[in-house]
């Protein structure tokens, strides 16, 4: 995730033979200074605020992003699941 603007875009494109579409994800966060030692620098944590689909117009049975849930806010060094992304086939 970005430490300097507050959200970061995400495109996920499917395709198959004969047709394909990008969905796009707007992942909005607060940016927090992580101070870990002199030696490493500064690292930053993230709050996710919000996600949201934008879901690209198309014909044809392609999978298409139906949402996205936010499981857990806090982005830390800390090995967990975030976010959960439900496609939909059409």
């Amino acid at each position: 995730m970005s430490y300097v603007r507050p959200a970061d875009t995400l495109y996920f494109r499917f395709a198959n033979a004969s047709a394909s579409r990008t969905d796009t994800v707007v992942i909005s966060h607060t940016n927090t200074a992580h101070f870990v030692s002199l030696d490493c620098g500064t690292s930053y944590y993230h709050k996710i605020t919000g996600a949201n689909v934008k879901v690209a117009s198309t014909s044809g049975s392609l999978c298409t992003i139906d949402s996205i849930v936010v499981v857990n806010p806090d982005v830390t060094y800390d090995l967990s699941e975030n976010l959960r992304l439900y496609l939909h086939t059409n």
